[in-house]
């Protein structure tokens, strides 16, 4: 069954230039599309006023998003870029 992850990103007021993913979580997430594990992403527009957008992931099932979020966590990328996100929901769609 397919599974979605959502998540709110909050950028902060003092930066002009945020980097909401860090190169190897790109190298992840392009990683997980190329096999198919990953099978689709959208993000809504950001807000006129607070910048904040929400984000959807779809994987094949919630096992790749464990393994997603397995691989996220080994380049310590929470500690890189997670600050800006938030109300992480995961769900079986």
């Amino acid at each position: 069954m397919a599974h979605r992850m959502t998540f709110t990103t909050t950028p902060p007021p003092e930066d002009d230039v945020v980097t909401y993913i860090s190169s190897g979580g790109s190298a992840i997430t392009d990683a997980f599309v190329a096999d198919g594990r990953l099978t689709s992403t959208s993000s809504t527009e950001p807000d006129e006023e607070t910048g904040v957008f929400n984000t959807s992931l779809i994987f094949v099932d919630s096992a790749a998003c464990d393994a997603y979020l397995a691989d996220m966590a080994a380049i310590n990328e929470s500690t890189t870029t997670g600050s800006y996100r938030s109300d992480r929901v995961r769900e079986d769609i």
